[in-house]
């Protein structure tokens, strides 16, 4: 770096010595060399004294040392005059401790670094990275005590001084156990009908998810929506369970059938299906359905969907004011069964009956029909083996007609 300097003589002014001196922080000067003779020896290797310029001191290497106040002092016949520059020496900022990319587990307590030099001295800001890459609030503090999942993120430590900005960005990852954050613990639902079960959970690293049972065969089992039709059961338990490596969370949930309109089907083992009996049954059974469910989930009314021989199984349809779970129906059923609500009936089984609405109910409606229903497994025996011999003889009488006349022609 060169420090020139210029001046002009009067006319008739003799230049006799140009001289280059340094200031100390005392206010001292000590001289460095003059333009005839050259650099003292003593700063020989900071400094150099041009020959081909006027006036023209010049650093061989700028460093903090060589910040300080410079002179050149020309003298003459007439007398000295002296000019001062100061020179300020300025240090590329430069970031010295900074944060790598680092996995903390939430709870831990942790610091942050983001130091750098340079002159003039730099400011030295952390700023949390917004999505869109800009920059957010500069953090007022660099430690973490207990740190929290919010803090996980990108961040950006900046040195700036005025003449030049640097700065450098890292990550923080912050990680937590797997939680189930929601899955509703009930759900109710018509037959026949399929749900999707969404165990929703939160967990770094990210959860994996399992339910309980499950088929794989016939549904995804591993994943947070769970997709299935019910069949066979009135209530189904299920449970979901997340798991990370820090962690694991499981929580049940429960389907209930459901509806306004129950179907149901008894089976009793006392009675016969006769065609004087049948009118009588059924008004018998009725009258037995009103008082047990009287007062009792909002009950309406009983229909008989169907009615089928040897021992009488009924299938019903039972009719409510709102929404009910049919297994509540059926636990009001069978507790009136074992309770002897239905009187003389001998109600061996009562099921949900997985048919949805009201079909048209199907009775005996004749005396040759009730007698075929009451003897079901003996009538269809012998009348099947009269058909069969029927249709043995026609093949035998058509076989023998076309042989006659083929004998014949």
């Amino acid at each position: 770096m060169a420090l020139r300097w210029s001046y002009t003589l009067s006319p008739g002014t003799v230049l006799v010595l140009t001289t280059f001196s340094l200031r100390f922080n005392d206010g001292s000067f000590d001289d460095i060399g003059t333009a005839s003779i050259g650099v003292f020896n003593s700063y020989r290797t900071r400094f150099n004294i041009s020959r081909s310029e006027l006036a023209t001191l010049i650093i061989n290497k700028a460093t903090e040392t060589e910040e300080a106040v410079y002179q050149c002092k020309v003298t003459t016949n007439s007398g000295s005059s002296g000019y001062r520059i100061q020179v300020i020496v300025t240090v590329p900022v430069k970031l010295t401790h900074v944060s790598c990319d680092q996995t903390v587990r939430e709870g831990s307590n942790t610091t942050l670094f983001c130091e750098g030099t340079g002159k003039p001295t730099p400011n030295i800001t952390l700023t949390r990275v917004l999505e869109n890459g800009s920059d957010g609030e500069i953090l007022p503090q660099l430690e973490f005590s207990n740190i929290t999942r919010s803090a996980s993120g990108t961040y950006r430590c900046t040195a700036q001084n005025g003449y030049e900005t640097v700065s450098q960005v890292f990550k923080v990852n912050v990680t937590y156990p797997a939680k189930i954050v929601k899955l509703v613990s009930e759900h109710e639902l018509p037959a026949q009908q399929s749900v999707s079960l969404d165990c929703q959970a939160e967990g770094n690293p990210l959860p994996t998810h399992s339910w309980t049972p499950c088929d794989p065969q016939q549904i995804q089992c591993h994943k947070s929506l769970l997709i299935l039709q019910v069949i066979d059961k009135s209530v189904y338990t299920f449970t979901c369970k997340v798991a990370n490596n820090l962690g694991s969370d499981t929580r049940s949930t429960t389907l209930f059938i459901a509806g306004d309109l129950i179907n149901v089907t008894l089976v009793i083992t006392s009675e016969d299906c006769t065609a004087e009996e049948y009118d009588q049954l059924w008004e018998k059974l009725s009258r037995m359905i009103d008082q047990i469910f009287a007062g009792k989930l909002g009950y309406e009314s009983v229909q008989q969907r169907n009615i089928r021989c040897g021992s009488v199984i009924v299938d019903l349809a039972l009719k409510f004011s709102s929404t009910v779970r049919e297994s509540e129906v059926l636990s009001i059923l069978r507790d009136a069964s074992d309770n002897g609500k239905f009187g003389d009936f001998n109600v061996t089984a009562i099921t949900g009956t997985r048919d949805t609405g009201i079909t048209t109910a199907t009775t005996p409606t004749s005396s040759s029909d009730i007698q075929a229903c009451r003897d079901c497994a003996c009538s269809c025996t012998v009348l099947g083996a009269v058909i069969g011999i029927l249709v043995v003889i026609i093949i035998a009488l058509v076989v023998y007609i076309l042989w006659l006349h083929k004998k014949g022609k």
